[in-house]
């Protein structure tokens, strides 16, 4: 029997569901060949993540904070095995015929994740991002990729898309503490994979309120996207809540991609009936993206969450 070693590379990760969403979902499956490693490289030097690597003979990765970028995905795994570069932004790897594999299943589970919400998303002409860490890269690069690939709508997939009327992005930045440069991000990132015409315009902001409040103002349906750990960090974000009691505001859904515990604008969003996207429907979706890679398969949805509700796993 050959065993499936997976595991979950990065930093501080002990809040984690990946393990018993994957595990569960390999029970589902009637896989019984698969076990899953917390591999949390906090104080770690790349030669020490390497050896953790082959020591514990892994063949599928989930990737999160510090690692998520390519380049540093690229430094650490070409030390394991050679790499085949296939986006940008990773959150999950596979290994086959030797040779690691990148997938980007961090955007491809935030649209997943939307499109089984009730979010309106034919609607949707402005998205809000706040915070620009590596999950906001991969969703933009899945918007890109799935306009290219398809020329549709990349948020619903309607045939026939045209860039007459992109959407647009605005990313309230954190200067300190995200990961990405905005002037790296357009010199790495847009010049060279979305050399090709944007389907949407980007507009970058500090990382205020004032900002919010200016931007919720624009006179078109508008997601505000939550995409930093603030939460996690006992941080509840109240401050946004108040931006978006804003009468004039133009906001048809909320999406928190954190998942435990949830900021107080996605309880305001509940209470006052706007639609709402959650980072545990999200991750879910990631962790079928990843199963996809590595097993072929994945369990039922609904089954899934139903049995992992059960369990009280979902936060």
């Amino acid at each position: 029997m050959i065993h499936r070693h997976l595991g979950l590379l990065g930093c501080n990760i002990s809040y984690s569901r990946s393990k018993v969403i994957h595990l569960t979902s390999a029970h589902l499956l009637g896989l019984q060949d698969v076990s899953y490693l917390l591999l949390d490289m906090s104080g770690c030097d790349l030669s020490e993540v390497a050896h953790r690597l082959k020591v514990n003979h892994i063949t599928g990765l989930n990737i999160t904070t510090p690692f998520k970028h390519v380049t540093k995905v690229a430094s650490l795994m070409d030390v394991v095995a050679p790499t085949d570069f296939s986006c940008v932004n990773t959150a999950t790897l596979s290994v086959t015929a030797g040779k690691w594999h990148l997938d980007n299943t961090d955007g491809l589970g935030w649209l997943a994740s939307m499109q089984q919400s009730e979010i309106c998303c034919e609607s949707i002409k402005h998205i809000i991002f706040l915070g620009f860490g590596g999950a906001t890269v991969g969703i933009l690069e899945t918007l890109k990729r799935k306009y290219l690939l398809s020329h549709s709508c990349a948020l619903t997939g309607t045939a026939g898309a045209t860039l007459t009327d992109p959407l647009r992005i605005t990313i309230l930045w954190r200067q300190i503490h995200d990961g990405y440069h905005p002037n790296n991000y357009h010199q790495a990132f847009v010049s060279s994979f979305f050399s090709d015409p944007l389907p949407y315009s980007i507009h970058w902001q500090p990382f205020h309120v004032t900002s919010l409040l200016s931007a919720l103002k624009l006179p078109v349906a508008t997601l505000l996207v939550q995409g930093t750990p603030l939460p996690h960090q006992g941080n509840a974000m109240t401050e946004f809540t108040e931006a978006i009691k804003v009468k004039n505001s133009h906001l048809i859904g909320c999406m928190d991609m954190t998942y435990a515990p949830p900021s107080d604008f996605l309880r305001y969003a509940e209470e006052n009936q706007i639609p709402f996207a959650t980072g545990w429907d999200m991750l879910i979706a990631q962790a079928q993206a990843s199963q996809k890679s590595w097993w072929q398969q994945t369990p039922d949805t609904h089954e899934l969450k139903k049995t992992l509700k059960g369990s009280r796993a979902q936060p």
